[in-house]
């Protein structure tokens, strides 16, 4: 974050050629003509999809069995125990 003013998503009330801003380092708040070049602060709604974790829960295990099954047959292998 900079210490500079930043663009809120909120027009001006009063005139529609100002938006509301805000400086972070002190509190100032206020407007400004919309021309300006400040930096702009990105507002979500809160509507963010949530990430399923059930899918990590089974693929780790099925993971480890993977490696294990590998590691199993190497070991067979240099034993001279694999059957086809």
């Amino acid at each position: 974050m900079q210490a500079w003013i930043y663009w809120t998503n909120t027009a001006s009330g009063k005139d529609a050629s100002r938006a509301f801003d805000f400086i972070p380092l002190d509190g100032y708040q206020g407007t400004d003509p919309k021309t300006d070049a400040f930096y702009a602060w990105a507002v979500s709604t809160g509507d963010i999809a949530a990430v399923p974790e059930a899918q990590i829960c089974a693929l780790m295990p099925a993971g480890l069995a993977l490696v294990g099954a590998v590691s199993r047959r190497r070991t067979q292998k240099e034993a001279g125990e694999i059957r086809v």
